[in-house]
């Protein structure tokens, strides 16, 4: 089950044991005072039941809300880095290869000025909706900002990641082909590349502006 789901309904639980200690308590507090308003009792215990739910229900909004994109509904930065820094510390630890790769748009501008940003809206979620729902079940992906996206595979060398990505890209080109927008990447991968993530991240970066580059090449020699 996903982490997150879990998460949540921990905190729909706690809520709702919260509201149902408390009512306890009330029980307890009567009781001890010789008070016999069963009713009453009653009512106040499924009363603060349903607001320790209702409190569970707001506490996985809040979390939610500040791991995920509200656009795309993957990883916000903050939660791709804290999920990178952990995957990090345990491929050291395990003396383990993890790939890292940058994602981006090609003719996304262009995209978002002539069809509008609603279109363009509708670009970036189906972008990482089709990443996110094609990615092996230790890998995970996170919106970075704009039109980049990064994807991180764990225990993964570098050719398993190319293969993999090579895949989703044409999922993704398929899918974004009636807006003529594609994606272009760059892997790197930790430690063969570099041992400081920051350089793999740079090294993923360059590899993906190459590629857009020589797609730009490629167009102007068959224009």
């Amino acid at each position: 089950m996903n982490k997150m789901k879990i998460t949540g309904k921990f905190d729909e639980l706690t809520g709702l044991g919260l509201g149902f200690v408390y009512s306890l308590g009330l029980v307890w507090f009567h009781n001890s005072g010789k008070m016999d308003h069963t009713l009453l009792l009653s009512i106040l215990v499924l009363i603060n039941c349903i607001a320790g739910f209702f409190i569970g229900k707001m506490v996985k909004q809040i979390r939610f809300y500040g791991l995920t994109d509200p656009l795309t509904k993957i990883c916000n930065r903050r939660c791709f880095m804290d999920k990178l820094a952990k995957v990090i510390k345990s491929a050291r630890e395990k003396q383990q290869e993890l790939a890292i790769v940058m994602v981006d748009l090609d003719n996304f501008k262009k995209c978002n000025d002539e069809l509008g940003h609603d279109v363009g809206d509708r670009v970036l979620f189906l972008t990482a909706q089709t990443i996110a729902g094609n990615l092996p079940e230790e890998a995970f992906v996170g919106r970075l900002g704009g039109d980049e996206f990064s994807i991180v595979f764990t225990d993964t060398t570098k050719t398993e990641a190319a293969f993999l990505v090579e895949q989703i890209s044409k999922k993704v080109d398929e899918v974004l082909r009636e807006y003529n927008v594609s994606i272009s990447y760059g892997i790197a991968s930790f430690p063969n590349d570099s041992s400081d993530f920051r350089k793999v991240f740079k090294l993923a970066d360059e590899a993906m502006y190459s590629m857009k580059e020589a797609k730009r090449t490629r167009t102007r020699e068959n224009s």
